[in-house]
């Protein structure tokens, strides 16, 4: 069997409509989590709405200095206020817009294994947009986005990373402006208040255009008309940055500068969000042992390396009871075996499915609730 390559990025999958609808009020730590957000949901099974984040991961994540009750409500207010708005068109014309948010639902819990999480749950009425789409969407590694430093350079790259395979778009100066989600006292002449092109022009397009070059799979030049204020068009020439080495994994930004939990209080209680990074399975960094990539060959690569960890995760409490003394030192090569009997099955399954990966995770879903007497809840470490 050939293994496929070292996959060590999340994909984001993010739709054309989600991509424009982005605008005002997001902050770069929460335009880094939702593109995490995407990249771990399987977008063709709405099943995996739910994602999860050990607390000290969402507290790198979200730039918290400290894990208390009070500096954590501000974050997830902010994060279940993020509003989408959908125009509502018929017979070709703008008939009004539908607004609503974009998660339902952010909680901060301790699961069963004693470690700490943050869950976050997509607003019903926001899955058409992330969820079972065909066509019209576009792709980027997380690693691409990790380390830019502002919400310009973030929505500068999502823009044009949606236009790349087109090779150029031309936009307005007001579009362009919407898009990113500047405010309008933003890049203004402080005597006159009024917007100023050339402040624009420096402090956005020449400084994402230097940095996207620097850190990102794109670069691109591009052409403004002289005159025109607002409707000045600026055309942009997208393509591939030969130059581009990646900068991050999701794994190596959750383990660099990796906050101690000290301090760490919830509804006025001590809580410990441990293990640390060094030790903790899944996103943070890989237990010592576990091959990814070797176990999404069992599954003959069918699968996102994201949705291998998660069959990992959940399956590993029926192989640690299976085979406690095998698994001390060889979990990797019980599980390869374990995950290739369990594709076997799923490929001799005939009758048709709407998801092959939620088929297969039923399967070993129910030897993990089997090995623990039916009760299920300490399926999931991750």
């Amino acid at each position: 069997m050939v293994l496929a390559p070292i996959k060590k990025d999340y994909l984001v999958e993010k739709r054309n409509v989600l991509n424009e609808m982005m605008a005002k009020g997001w902050t770069i730590q929460e335009l880094r989590l939702f593109s995490i957000y995407l990249s771990k949901i399987n977008a063709r099974d709405p099943a995996t709405r739910v994602v999860r984040f050990f607390l000290n991961d969402f507290q790198r994540l979200m730039g918290l200095k400290r894990l208390q009750l009070k500096d954590i409500k501000p974050t997830i207010d902010s994060l279940l206020s993020k509003i989408v708005y959908v125009p509502l068109v018929r017979e070709g014309k703008m008939r009004g817009i539908t607004a609503f948010q974009l998660f339902k639902e952010c909680s901060v819990s301790q699961a069963n294994d004693g470690v700490w999480y943050v869950e976050i749950d997509a607003h019903d009425k926001a899955l058409p947009l992330m969820f079972n789409y065909k066509r019209e969407y576009f792709t980027y590694p997380v690693s691409d986005v990790l380390q830019l430093r502002g919400t310009n350079q973030y929505r500068m790259y999502e823009i044009l990373k949606q236009y790349e395979k087109l090779g150029s778009l031309t936009i307005t100066y007001k579009e362009l402006r919407d898009k990113i989600g500047i405010e309008e006292n933003e890049y203004v002449d402080k005597s006159t208040g009024k917007q100023r092109w050339d402040n624009f022009k420096t402090k956005v397009l020449d400084e994402c255009q230097k940095t996207l070059a620097e850190m990102t799979n794109i670069k691109y030049t591009y052409t403004a008309e002289k005159r025109g204020g607002l409707n000045k068009k600026i055309t942009f020439t997208i393509e591939k940055n030969a130059d581009y080495t990646k900068q991050m994994t999701v794994e190596e930004f959750f383990r660099e500068g990796d906050p101690a939990p000290s301090a760490d209080v919830v509804s006025g209680e001590v809580i410990s969000v441990k293990p640390a990074a060094a030790e903790r399975p899944g996103i943070a960094s890989k237990r010592p042992g576990i091959d990814f990539d070797m176990l999404s060959g069992a599954l003959d690569d069918e699968f996102s390396l994201a949705e291998v960890e998660m069959l990992y995760r959940i399956a590993l409490p029926y192989i640690e009871y299976t085979f406690p003394k095998e698994t001390r030192d060889g979990v990797t090569l019980k599980m390869f075996d374990y995950f290739m009997l369990k594709y076997a099955q799923l490929k001799a399954y005939k009758k048709p499915v709407r998801s092959r990966f939620g088929l297969l995770r039923t399967f070993i879903e129910a030897d993990a609730k089997g090995a623990l007497g039916g009760d299920g809840h300490n399926t999931t470490r991750w």
